[in-house]
């Protein structure tokens, strides 16, 4: 004789009289000491161990590191793989194939992994077998699709877009730039400056200035200024005299002269220095001679001993 007991799908058990059924029960794990359900068959004598034992391994959900056989194991069983008297793994059979091992089961219960807890930005993440991230870090943004591009002209810049919806090739034009404002405190350089200008400015000019304009402003200029801008283009006093007077060259003696416009050098005939050093020759000219009270050589040199009077 046997009864019979049914699966949750209904799927019929049948277990003989008078032994305990072992269909469900791997008797030879843990040294024989067997993990699984054990059925009592009716008229069995030997009753009270096999239920028992089946309280227990079902309330700690067949602990231990031996998995339950696909032979043996139901479909929706709880299995605790236990790794150490404090910590293990929950699994679930979701499989009621006759193969497979480890992969007709299922982890349940989510131990913690080494992922720091946050928000991660255009993440970048691993998944494990069983559905877990195991990784995560911040990546480069990516994804999503660009429809069109183009450009919107503001402040002076423009631009046209080939092929905006494929390839976009961008081509950009620089005209004058118009902001509303320019804060800085480096160089600013351009052409064609307008605007006001507040606080202390330091304004750089190089090549020719040109232009014309409105206002003042007072400059220190730093370096020699040209001649053709206003200065002498030297760098001492004499050097820049020298540089506004007529060329020196073969005119020794010679005196400055204008005639009303220009100046040249000319000759020295219509000059007689007020004073000449000791004992020094000085030659007059003839038409000159006739006004010294000092005795003239033929040839018109004197010899003077101090002042020359008689001019």
């Amino acid at each position: 004789m046997s009864y019979n007991i049914f699966k949750s799908d209904g799927t019929t058990v049948s277990i003989p009289d008078g032994v305990v059924d072992q269909n469900f029960n791997n008797s030879t794990a843990n040294a024989g000491k067997g993990i699984g359900v054990q059925i009592v068959g009716l008229t069995s004598t030997n009753y009270v161990v096999p239920t028992a034992q089946n309280f227990l391994q079902i309330t700690e959900n067949f602990c231990g590191s031996i998995l339950p056989p696909d032979n043996k194991a139901l479909q929706g069983q709880l299995w605790f793989n236990k790794l150490s008297p404090t910590s293990g793994t929950l699994y679930v059979r979701v499989s009621g194939a006759l193969v497979g091992g480890l992969a007709n089961w299922k982890e349940v219960v989510v131990g913690n992994t080494t992922v720091v807890p946050g928000a991660y930005a255009a993440a970048n993440i691993t998944v494990d077998a069983q559905g877990r991230i195991t990784a995560a870090a911040n990546g480069i943004g990516g994804g999503g699709s660009v429809l069109s591009v183009s450009v919107v002209t503001a402040n002076g810049v423009s631009g046209v877009v080939a092929t905006p919806t494929t390839t976009p090739a961008i081509t950009l034009t620089l005209g004058a730039i118009t902001p509303t404002s320019v804060a800085s405190t480096g160089t600013v350089t351009g052409t064609n400056l307008s605007g006001t200008n507040t606080g202390d400015q330091t304004i750089t000019l190089t090549g020719a200035v040109t232009g014309s304009g409105t206002g003042s402003f007072a400059t220190t200029y730093n370096g020699v200024v040209p001649l053709l801008k206003g200065g002498t283009g030297q760098t001492t006093a004499n050097s820049s005299l020298n540089a506004l007077l007529p060329s020196q060259a073969s005119n020794t003696g010679k005196v400055l002269s204008t005639d009303g416009s220009n100046t040249s050098w000319v000759d020295n005939e219509g000059f007689v220095p007020y004073y000449i050093p000791v004992s020094t020759t000085f030659t007059v000219p003839l038409y000159k001679q006739a006004l010294f009270s000092i005795p003239i050589i033929n040839d018109g040199t004197i010899i003077v001993d101090g002042y020359l009077v008689g001019v």
